[in-house]
């Protein structure tokens, strides 16, 4: 039934392999449906499944495992917390899972996420899309928390050792090339700087913003911190319930229900956060059948290729290949 279900999904057969890492804990057939919207048998799907979950939710997702080859559980399962305990974790076992895996970019997401495109539009849109803003913070030598990338030496090591990080607060989703995601994984620990921020509130939402920023790491794909970014990976509504239709705040964030869906429909962001089955789940299916529309091309996303192409962050991507670039002068 897994098979049928998913052989009849709309993109099925397009080309192009985006990988989608995903942290849950509830919640089965609207993830599964999630997936669905998005799925493509070039695509690969890693979930990392949070240890205080349920045995019969855990099934569901290895019995999905079994039945698509692009599926994939990852090995190590994680008490993972709202505060943000774990979460970076997480999404990490997810790239090493992935690591041997041909795809272009990453999603890096939590549970209750909603994509806003296809994956016609994410492909005909694909760039790097950092959500992260400046945060006033203690800069930190690299070389103190032995973050240096495992294959620099010599003056390349002394030169990152010495360079500082620029501290960023944005979200603990991300997207990220499948370039950047191998590098991350296997030339950089990790570990200090999570660990670092393990017992604080949030941290979690520090560290991909931060070392995709650092310029030091030299992390292919980064980005300027000098100039700020468009928000163009998550949707999110904090602490405003006049810009919450449903009125209903969950720490802080909005949920989503019927009353918000017209402003939805013109987001320009990759994702949505959040919605939930338990609260609106009227408001999930409607939005599921807006996005099978547009695969179907009867309507049209909000936006354009050319936003994106004139970005600050596309236009960094660009210019960072010219001989002589200096990331230090940009603006």
């Amino acid at each position: 039934k897994i098979q049928d279900r998913f052989s009849a999904a709309p993109s099925l057969n397009e080309p192009y392999s985006i990988a989608y890492g995903k942290i849950v804990y509830k919640d089965y057939q609207f993830l599964e449906q999630q997936m669905w919207n998005s799925y493509t048998s070039s695509n690969w799907y890693c979930f990392s499944i949070d240890s205080k979950s349920s045995e019969v939710f855990r099934s569901h997702f290895h019995q999905l495992a079994k039945c698509l080859p692009n599926v994939l559980i990852s090995n190590v399962s994680r008490s993972v917390k709202s505060n943000g305990v774990n979460q970076n974790y997480a999404h990490l076992d997810c790239m090493k899972t992935l690591e041997s895996k041909p795809f272009e970019y990453i999603f890096l997401l939590q549970n209750h996420d909603i994509l806003t495109r296809t994956h016609r539009s994410t492909v005909v849109d694909k760039f790097p899309c950092p959500t992260s803003r400046c945060l006033p913070s203690y800069p930190k030598k690299l070389g103190q928390l032995k973050m240096c990338p495992k294959s620099f030496k010599g003056d390349q090591l002394t030169e990152c050792a010495d360079s500082e990080f620029i501290y960023m607060k944005g979200s603990m989703q991300a997207l990220l090339p499948k370039s950047a995601s191998d590098y991350i994984v296997s030339e950089i620990n990790n570990n200090p700087f999570i660990d670092m921020y393990t017992t604080k509130f949030a941290g979690d939402e520090q560290y991909f913003p931060t070392i995709t920023t650092t310029e030091g790491l030299k992390i292919p794909g980064r980005y300027s911190a000098s100039c700020g970014y468009p928000r163009y990976l998550r949707h999110v509504v904090w602490f405003k319930l006049t810009r919450c239709g449903s009125r209903n705040l969950r720490h802080g964030v909005c949920v989503f229900g019927l009353e918000d869906l017209p402003s939805l429909m013109k987001v320009p962001q990759f994702t949505i956060n959040k919605m939930l089955p338990s609260f609106d789940n009227g408001a999930i299916q409607c939005f599921n059948e807006l996005l099978l529309k547009r695969n179907l091309g009867l309507f049209s996303p909000p936006d354009s290729v050319e936003s994106y192409a004139t970005s600050n962050s596309a236009r960094f991507q660009r210019e960072m290949r010219l001989p002589d670039f200096d990331p230090a002068k940009f603006v």
